[in-house]
């Protein structure tokens, strides 16, 4: 290539080739740009199909002499004048026998990808990789990284592990060769043990996240964890965990923790020892509770989000003196649940989110039972049998879903903060003018599906900010022509498999 063709180019960083692919690889096509950077001093990066393949400055790196290869997920990185490197790709090849660098061996395909941004770090999947194939990428990124002392992997995901049925967990010092690891994401494996205390040895001040999920993990020994100084979020999901020792997180200042679809059945009083101060959001999930867990859960004095979701759980204890001084969501959707009182939500005086939906609830007659709620926004109590329910008090709920119970009447007259209103797939029988009484923020209304066979002319005048109302298979054989005469701002009406006929909509009267 001439000089003068080069010069051309001098001050272009950034060469994109779009559609050029070779044995099914992405492949860089514009290799003359590449020579360039013998004559150029500014750094250069690679593009083709929208990623970057490589980045190279041409002050300490001689011309690229060989044609480059990029897998389907190549690294995103570009380092500056001031920072000559060239950027690592995880090794496309990996050997079967030996160490991966002489070509003599047997080669196989590597199941690891690498990609990224000097933004975000580095991105590596391995899918259906064995220890040592991601070994072998930990260390050539290592190697490559060793000029680079900030470099990270932000994200390691290891899908399917392929190990034998002799391996019961992670080999020990398995990320000794990168220290730099944010989060670990390890899934569908048929490991038994999450590792050892020296399975996570150098991750101590890097790791922030680990999952561990669809495996085959049955206890979480406390020890195991201990030295993850920096560890925020847990995720041992879909796992065989019966059990959970005492202090088993002790030292670990983890804010999440996710043991959904386990086998656990009964919780230490201590199991969450250590985490009094750290723990905002507790998922439990798909397991087998047949009581609300409340000794091993009153200390928690940080948690927000608890999620009790498809359990066996029967009642909700009130101790007399634990308080949830935080706590503002709680799921206990699909239990058991038969009966509140007064005492249920006691112990819970922030929630203002509230999932009890798919439970076995007939009545909720009593009006105390949420005035212990002052805050409560959103409230959930569909899919129950529910015939009565009398929810005075509930000034701030915004959201209520009574759908699919056996209601005959709907009496909402005190629900001033109400914004929307599910009701649908019920045994209601008709509108009065008290039915909405003083819920005059009402903006959506759902009653499909229920036997509304009359509504009085005046059910909708105080409801001004209706936007959706959805009356759609009833029994309606008439409107009244004053029925709509005050929501000025309806912009959808659902009418639609009624009994209205041509005159079942009365004509609206004007003055002449």
């Amino acid at each position: 290539m001439s000089t003068k063709y080069c010069h051309r180019f001098q001050n272009i960083n950034t060469v994109c080739a779009r559609n050029h692919r070779l044995f099914n690889y992405r492949f860089i096509i514009y290799l003359s740009y590449i020579f360039c950077l013998s004559t150029t001093s500014t750094s250069i990066s690679i593009m083709a199909n929208d990623q970057f393949l490589i980045a190279q400055s041409s002050s300490s790196s001689p011309p690229l002499q060989s044609i480059m290869l990029a897998r389907t997920l190549p690294l995103v990185q570009s380092y500056g004048d001031d920072n000559n490197s060239t950027t690592p790709i995880c090794p496309l090849y990996i050997d079967s026998g030996g160490n991966g660098d002489d070509h003599n061996h047997n080669m196989t395909l590597n199941p690891c990808h690498c990609y990224g941004s000097i933004i975000m770090g580095i991105f590596i999947e391995c899918t259906g990789a064995n220890i040592r194939q991601i070994n072998h990428t930990l260390n050539h990124l290592r190697s490559s990284h060793s000029q680079q002392s900030k470099s990270a992997v932000h994200s390691l995901s290891i899908y399917r592990l392929n190990t034998s049925s002799s391996t019961p967990s992670l080999p020990d010092h398995l990320f000794n060769s990168f220290t730099l690891i944010n989060e670990l994401h390890i899934s569908s494996t048929n490991l038994t043990r999450i590792g050892t205390i020296q399975t996570y040895n150098g991750l101590e001040e890097s790791l922030n996240s680990l999952s561990f999920v669809d495996s085959q993990i049955s206890m979480i020994p406390k020890s195991t964890l201990s030295k993850l100084t920096r560890l925020k979020s847990l995720d041992l999901q879909s796992n065989h965990i019966s059990n959970l020792d005492s202090y088993a997180f002790y030292g670990i200042p983890l804010r999440a923790l996710n043991l959904q679809n386990n086998r656990i059945k009964n919780l230490q009083e201590f199991a969450f020892g250590g985490l009094e101060n750290t723990l905002e959001e507790l998922i439990l999930n798909a397991n087998l509770f047949e009581h609300f867990p409340l000794f091993a859960l009153r200390r928690l004095r940080k948690l927000a989000t608890l999620k009790l979701q498809n359990n066996q759980i029967n009642q909700i204890p009130d101790d007399g003196f634990t308080r949830f001084t935080v706590l503002e969501t709680l799921d206990l959707q699909s239990n058991h649940i038969r009966h509140l009182n007064s005492r249920s939500f006691m112990t819970m005086p922030k929630l203002k989110i509230l999932y009890c939906s798919n439970n076995l609830l007939t009545v909720v007659s009593d009006s105390s039972i949420f005035q212990q709620l002052p805050l409560l926004e959103t409230l959930d109590l569909s899919l129950n049998r529910l015939r009565v329910v009398n929810l005075d008090g509930l000034e701030s709920i915004r959201t209520l879903d009574l759908s699919y119970n056996h209601l005959h009447d709907l009496r909402l007259q005190s629900l001033t903060g109400l914004r929307e209103l599910f009701a649908s797939n019920n045994n209601i029988l008709q509108l009065v003018n008290e039915t909405f009484m003083n819920t005059t923020n009402l903006e959506v209304l759902y009653l499909q599906h229920n036997a509304i066979h009359s509504i009085n002319y005046n059910t909708f005048y105080h409801l001004q900010q209706l936007r959706i109302l959805d009356l759609s298979f009833n029994q309606l054989r008439r409107l009244h022509q004053s029925l709509f005469k005050n929501t000025n701002l309806l912009q959808s009406l659902y009418l639609d498999n009624n009994l209205i006929d041509d005159m079942g909509i009365e004509p609206v009267m004007t003055d002449s």
